[in-house]
């Protein structure tokens, strides 16, 4: 496998050359703008650690692990829909400790995790100054859905870090004992929320040494849901029934709920079942995709395959930070040395559709943001049709190809 070189960035600052006053101006948005995501995290902060129920997912993850692990019958009489792998993997985070001691190691463990993601995020998208530095950093951790991820104390920033970070290791990182131990366990982390993480798959999949690595992560969480349905004490005799049980309530859970994806969609439509199915056919058609353009440069890759997570299946308000990826990729393409105009009116759009107020435009117009990601996507798409050197000759502007 070849070594993937990071493609290189134009070393000017997008203002030079610019009107004097376009700098003042920058700077201003970049203070109100800091302002006002500072406030918004410091609520949801204040929500994960104080309030008495505001980290609702958090308490709701550890009271459903409690729960499994005391053998109360789970999917037919508790409505959930997490796989029961899920109970064993998030145990050490969610499970042990009372109340007020999770929400301090949630957020101990969240801080540690934000930081290296921010640090993978900056280092591809390599800013020109200290200012746009701050400005992607702020950006990063106040938006809506980081913020509200924190709050709620959700998982989201743990799968998408092991995503990303797995992709990379993959990547870069020449085969052998430790990479495929490395990239076991990063998989496994991502195995906990599946429809966030599938499409990112399809990056690596035509690349050297993915295989081993991703079999033994498979044969990890085979294991730990036995583990799982052990503790759980459920019998062979009654596994096929909660397996029954469990997927009638995920396919009615994932229809019915979650916004901007195909299955809220097709649940408003009244066709509940043909959500996997739907899934499916997605799912399959970004693989065929993927194959055809993986000569294209991986962040563009990295965007596509995070707009289609987002819209392929069930999602709630925090998975957005899912669109933080083609956000990175958007930027890295606008600093290129050509400039792209179109990329970067597509950069600013997607960031503003980040900082906004979540909650009015979910009560009058999702749409606008789903239509956001859509133009995102045709963009992206668009440009990975761009392969502007000859097969096996690395360009200067973007990585080599990550095909075998």
């Amino acid at each position: 496998m070849e070594v993937r070189a990071y493609a290189s960035v134009a070393d000017g600052d997008p203002l030079r050359g610019q009107p004097s006053y376009r700098l003042p101006l920058f700077l201003g948005v970049g203070i109100l703008l800091t302002a006002a995501l500072s406030v918004r995290l410091a609520y949801e902060l204040n929500r994960l650690l104080f309030e008495p129920g505001g980290p609702i997912d958090l308490l709701v993850l550890r009271r459903m692990i409690h729960d499994w692990l005391a053998g109360l019958p789970f999917y037919e009489d508790r409505g959930g829909i997490h796989p029961p792998a899920v109970f064993v993997l998030l145990w050490p985070l969610y499970g042990w400790g009372s109340r007020t001691l999770t929400r301090w190691l949630y957020a101990l463990v969240t801080a540690i995790v934000v930081a290296a993601f921010g640090r993978l995020l900056l280092r591809e998208a390599r800013p020109a100054s200290a200012w746009e530095r701050a400005l992607l950093s702020i950006l990063l951790v106040g938006s809506y859905p980081s913020a509200i991820t924190i709050g709620n104390g959700q998982i989201t920033f743990f799968v998408l870090s092991a995503t990303l970070a797995g992709v990379f290791a993959c990547l870069d990182r020449a085969p052998g004992t430790g990479r495929d131990a490395l990239l076991a366990g990063l998989f496994l982390l991502a195995l906990i929320k599946p429809p966030l993480t599938l499409p990112f798959f399809w990056v690596i999949a035509f690349s050297k040494g993915w295989l081993r690595p991703a079999i033994l992560a498979l044969t990890a969480y085979a294991a730990v849901t036995g583990i799982s349905i052990a503790l759980h004490g459920t019998t062979l005799d009654g596994l096929l029934a909660m397996l029954r049980a469990w997927y009638g309530r995920a396919e009615y859970g994932m229809a019915q709920t979650g916004y901007g994806n195909i299955h809220s969609l097709l649940g408003r439509l009244d066709l509940d079942a043909w959500v996997l199915p739907a899934s499916g056919l997605v799912f399959a058609l970004h693989g065929i995709w993927a194959w055809r353009h993986r000569e294209a440069d991986l962040w563009v890759l990295l965007g596509v395959a995070a707009i289609v997570a987002r819209t392929w299946a069930y999602h709630q308000v925090y998975d957005d930070l899912l669109l933080i990826v083609p956000l990175i990729a958007l930027y890295r393409l606008g600093r290129e040395g050509t400039a792209d105009r179109t990329a970067w009116a597509l950069f600013l759009l997607g960031a503003a559709a980040l900082a906004a107020p979540i909650t009015p435009i979910l009560a009058h117009a999702p749409w606008a943001l789903v239509l956001v990601w859509l133009l995102q996507l045709g963009y992206l798409m668009q440009r990975a049709r761009r392969v502007p050197v000859a097969a096996g000759e690395p360009s200067p502007d973007r990585p080599r190809s990550i095909a075998a």
